[in-house]
């Protein structure tokens, strides 16, 4: 029996999207980095060791205020992300983003018209319930949430882990990095025609 594709999940950083930091300031720069490592407590000892206890409360504190701006300016997206969503509702397989991320993606999302393709419940965010990709509980969470069989989606990562991860659970994965030979829209267009080609 055919296997038929209904829902394509894409990692985001890394294959929607990538982060560009070259416009940041220099404080920009460290007030991301300091709240990138804000659970890192190796680091934040550094932190002590380099500003003082009281200092580095007070720029993690800040941190915490302007990640929501610093990371809607470092985000790009990718060639052909728009086209591949398009291309993915006419055909009426649901798209999802699958991606180990920070709770001011939401808003990077948003910008960006991501809402237009993916209901908000399709947004798997390793952040809302604590275990990252290739964790098998992120996968099995995304399926239940979002309703899926694994059979039927197709999973999309540039970490060969990560799509390693999904395949233990038997959802068909691709490794995707993306290059000027092929699109994400050509690829994972392939990829479908090949799950489904297979008897």
């Amino acid at each position: 029996m055919k296997e038929k594709i209904k829902s394509v999940a894409f990692d985001l950083g890394g294959v929607l999207m990538y982060q560009d930091h070259s416009t940041l300031t220099e404080e920009e720069q460290l007030l991301f980095k300091v709240y990138m490592n804000r659970n890192n407590q190796e680091k934040i000892k550094e932190y002590y060791q380099l500003f003082g206890e009281e200092k580095t409360k007070k720029i993690l504190a800040y941190a915490e205020e302007q990640i929501q701006s610093i990371y809607i300016k470092i985000h790009r997206l990718s060639n052909n992300t728009i086209e591949t969503l398009e291309t993915l509702k006419r055909r009426e397989i649901t798209p999802s983003i699958w991606t180990n991320n920070i709770r001011a993606i939401d808003m990077v999302l948003e910008r960006f018209g991501f809402y237009d393709y993916v209901k908000k419940e399709h947004i798997i965010n390793s952040f809302d319930f604590g275990y990252d990709k290739p964790n098998r509980n992120f996968y099995r969470y995304a399926l239940e949430k979002t309703k899926q069989v694994p059979k039927e989606v197709l999973f999309i990562d540039d970490s060969l882990k990560n799509v390693e991860g999904a395949k233990v659970l038997d959802i068909h994965a691709l490794e995707y990095i993306e290059s000027e030979k092929k699109s994400l829209k050509e690829a994972t267009l392939e990829e479908i025609e090949k799950i489904e080609k297979k008897r």
